[in-house]
């Protein structure tokens, strides 16, 4: 009798033990923006900022991760904010814009290492104060674009996308138009020379970039090697190239696929591309009046099409070859 009550005595010690260890609450991993905010608050739902930088920094600055979301469409005013370390999603039905005095800035800049960015719903608009860029990456890691517009930027490219690092960038169904020019990509050189061997892979799906006072989008692999993928877009009424294609005088790939892709009403080329290093591939897409002709292949560069490609209006150089369908 004396050894059962033992034992029972022993089982009950051993569940309160169990019931007695504390539970850990996870941490909050969302941060919340609103047209009432302000940047003194905490940035919870009840307590909402007013800026994506104090919502971002306030939970992540360790760097793991979370969530930033509007709880109305606010009309975010952001100072050139600088991310250096932080990794989060931004979901936010909002109006991002510059103060007054920044027009050599961009509104935000994203220089960390390995880090991985995801922005959706937002409107970057240069007006009225301008600005460099909507969004300038000097790092390596991830940039995630869905359902964004960028617009109204005259100081350069609404994306200037120049990495010290590999670097992959995803647009999804978004607009880029009325900026000097569209979207700049070239992996960038740092420390006279000595760089973490950059590069791009980025992919453009259901993106129109047009009515830029520039070019379309210009990628240059002089200082690393750069994939680009577009889908389903189009490409038009730019007032330079709708696409420049260059691999300078270095020896890095410049390898463009371009499908079910409308290249339209620019005002110099369509397509142009420059260097032996530079190639592009079209597949059932549509070159329609470009001023100064459908493609212009310089230096060694090659423009091949599948075979089932229109072009309308002035050829240009036409297609350096053909490519097979497999």
């Amino acid at each position: 009798m004396t050894s059962m009550k033992l034992a029972r005595l022993a089982l009950v010690a051993a569940l309160l033990v169990i019931v007695s260890v504390p539970r850990v609450q996870a941490q909050s991993s969302y941060t919340y923006i609103s047209s009432t905010g302000a940047d003194s608050n905490p940035c919870t739902a009840a307590l909402p900022c007013a800026t994506i930088g104090q919502a971002a920094s306030t939970s992540f600055s360790s760097g793991s991760g979370g969530q930033v979301s509007c709880l109305d469409s606010p009309s975010i005013v952001e100072n050139n904010f600088i991310f250096d370390s932080y990794a989060f999603t931004l979901d936010c039905f909002g109006v991002v814009s510059m103060p007054g005095g920044n027009s050599s800035n961009a509104v935000l800049t994203l220089q960390g290492s390995n880090q991985v960015i995801k922005i959706r719903n937002l409107t970057f608009n240069g007006q009225p104060n301008g600005g460099s860029a909507a969004i300038q990456f000097t790092g390596s890691g991830t940039l995630i674009l869905e359902n964004c517009v960028f617009e109204n930027f005259p100081g350069g490219a609404a994306l200037q996308i120049e990495p010290s690092g590999p670097f992959s960038l995803i647009i999804k169904n978004s607009r880029i138009s009325n900026n000097a020019s569209g979207v700049f990509i070239q992996p960038l050189v740092i420390g006279g020379g000595i760089n973490m061997k950059p590069s791009v892979n980025a992919t453009f799906d259901h993106v129109t970039v047009a009515q830029n006072s520039g070019g379309g989008i210009h990628a240059d692999s002089s200082n690393g090697p750069i994939t680009v993928d577009i889908t389903d877009s189009t490409i038009s009424d730019n007032a330079s190239n709708g696409f420049n294609v260059t691999s300078g005088t270095g020896t890095h790939n410049n390898m463009v696929n371009i499908i079910r892709t409308t290249i339209a009403k620019n005002g110099l080329v369509g397509i142009q591309s420059s260097g032996t290093n530079a190639a592009v591939l079209l597949n059932a897409s549509t070159l329609d009046s470009n001023t100064n002709g459908a493609t212009d292949a310089l230096n060694g560069a090659r423009i091949l099409s599948y075979g089932n490609n229109q072009i309308i209006g002035t050829p240009g150089s036409g297609f350096t070859g053909t490519a097979s369908l497999q």
